[in-house]
């Protein structure tokens, strides 16, 4: 198995408030996906 490179760990290097922005983005788009989900469809019966 490779190990990862160094690079693809730096995602870690964000400031705090650089990482509560980006949640309340990804809040906003859960959000906002769930509202625009469209219901499953119920099973046609046999």
């Amino acid at each position: 198995m490779m190990m990862p490179d160094g690079r693809a760990w730096r995602f870690v290097d964000i400031s705090p408030a650089k990482a509560r922005e980006f949640s309340e983005r990804l809040l906003v788009a859960a959000n906002a996906a769930e509202r625009n989900a469209q219901p499953t469809p119920k099973e046609a019966p046999r």
